[in-house]
């Protein structure tokens, strides 16, 4: 099964490679849990009308952390970037990819912020669909979390920002997280 996602903004962690083995193993399994399998499992819940589950979910991560765990081996193994997405587009994904150039800047950052805000905004008296609707709101909140946090310590942000638009293949990349 592949990943619903089409397209992907990520923050590269180069400092992860230069940590101890196990260390890299441990924050690597950190980023893929949480940023790919838990939005799956989230995704099956509520399809199932589960959302509320808290007990199942947690035994399903438990279930699935050893095979995160060879997916982690396997990246490291391969020589892989640790990205850690910051949004992860089905509904907007064509906005993104006309608004977003592979390694975006602050300006297209804050540009598709307010394309965002101009499609909800735009739509009062029309109807959303939710998903859609939840996309919009949830991209406005990363983006502002980081435009906030921009360049913060004496990072270039820009310069680890990545993104894999619909139109690459570089995003079957990240269908090796599917579950």
């Amino acid at each position: 099964m592949t990943m619903r996602w089409t397209s992907y903004l990520v923050l590269h962690l180069p400092e992860v490679s230069t940590m101890p083995d196990w260390m890299q193993r441990s924050h690597r399994t950190d980023v893929i849990l949480k940023g790919y399998i838990y939005p799956q499992v989230e995704d099956k819940f509520i399809a199932a009308g589960k959302a509320d589950d808290d007990d199942a979910f947690d035994q399903i991560i438990d279930e699935l952390t050893p095979a995160v765990r060879d997916m982690v081996i396997q990246d490291k193994h391969e020589g892989r970037r640790c990205e850690k997405p910051i949004m992860m587009w089905d509904r907007l994904s064509d906005l993104a990819s006309d608004t977003l150039s592979t390694h975006p800047t602050k300006q297209e950052i804050m540009n598709l912020r307010k394309k965002c805000s101009n499609v909800f905004y735009g739509t009062v008296g029309m109807s959303l669909d939710r998903e859609t609707e939840g996309e919009l709101w949830q991209t406005v909140n990363e983006i502002d979390t980081l435009l906030r946090h921009w360049d913060e310590d004496g990072q270039d942000t820009a310069s680890l920002l990545r993104f894999y638009s619909n139109t690459s293949n570089k995003t079957a990349r990240f269908d090796r997280y599917a579950i």
